[in-house]
């Protein structure tokens, strides 16, 4: 599941905002940005929003996990 491989790949806690604060933080943003990119298939600019956040040999385990989520929301899983 996604949740597994960004806690496994996050280099820290994610870091959520209150609803209320009508406002996204780096970690919120950072992940519906990859979820973007799964949706589109685009696998350069998904590795150009984790460069720096995700170390390079943990990329493609959180990779597979968004693509996992997309392809179960197709199916409606």
């Amino acid at each position: 599941a996604l949740s597994q491989a960004i806690t496994s790949s996050w280099p820290e806690d994610i870091h959520v905002s209150r609803f209320c604060c009508q406002i996204l933080t780096h970690d919120e943003a950072t992940i519906g940005a990859i979820i973007d990119c799964a949706c589109h298939r685009d696998r350069a600019g998904f590795e150009a929003h984790v460069e720096g956040l995700i170390r390079p040999e943990r990329i493609h385990r959180l990779w597979d996990g968004v693509l996992a989520l997309v392809a179960a929301e197709a199916r409606g899983t």
